[in-house]
């Protein structure tokens, strides 16, 4: 599972604080930032896409971070679709997004 650090960029913050709203745990995903080479890195300005992976049930999705919307948008719309399961027995939303 990933842990939060400080060296996070702004839309993985993004993404922890609306999954917390919508009552899912960080730790529950795992972000891997792929270059258009494929290459996986941490944080790069050319990256490209995103690999989200739920690591409780391992769904996974691929968002392009490189134009458009921010992949933020996408994901956020696909968890509260279901896309990845359902949020832990007992979390509630806290409130809308």
């Amino acid at each position: 599972m990933q842990e939060h650090t400080p060296h996070d960029p702004p839309d993985l913050e993004d993404a922890y604080r609306r999954l917390r709203q919508i009552g899912f745990s960080q730790a529950v995903f795992e972000f891997i930032y792929i270059t258009q080479e494929g290459q996986k890195v941490e944080v790069a300005p050319d990256r490209a896409r995103v690999l989200v992976r739920n690591t409780e049930n391992l769904t996974q999705r691929i968002y392009n971070a490189a134009e458009g919307p921010p992949w933020t948008e996408s994901f956020v719309e696909d968890v509260k679709a279901g896309v990845y399961g359902q949020p832990p027995k007992g979390a509630t939303t806290r409130m809308s997004l």
